[in-house]
C-alpha cells in the first residue's frame, strides 16, 4: 500500500503535501511509481509530477484543507 511505501510519513489517505521545485504544495497521490516515487496531482495548479517518496508528507494541519482547490477543471467545447 502507499502508506507502507512512504518512509517520511505514512498517509491515511492519498491527500498529501509534496515538494516540487524546492516548494511544498498540496497534492493527491494518483499512484505509486517504481523506485519509491509517486505520481502526484497538485490540486492548486491542475498539474501532475513524479515525486520521490522522501518529498511527500501527510499534512497534519487541517486548516490547509479548508481552502478549496485553486485549479478550476475545464473542458473545451467540441473536443
Amino acid at each position: 500500500s502507499i502508506a507502507n511505501d512512504l518512509e517520511a510519513a505514512p498517509l491515511d489517505n492519498n491527500w498529501c503535501i509534496a515538494k516540487y521545485q524546492n516548494e511544498w504544495f498540496r497534492g493527491y497521490i494518483i499512484t505509486p511509481i517504481e523506485n519509491g516515487r509517486f505520481k502526484i496531482f497538485f490540486m492548486d495548479y491542475g498539474t501532475t509530477a513524479i515525486i520521490d517518496a522522501k518529498d511527500v508528507r501527510k499534512m497534519e494541519d487541517e486548516d490547509v484543507w479548508e481552502v478549496p482547490p485553486l485549479a478550476i477543471p475545464m473542458v473545451l467545447a467540441g473536443g
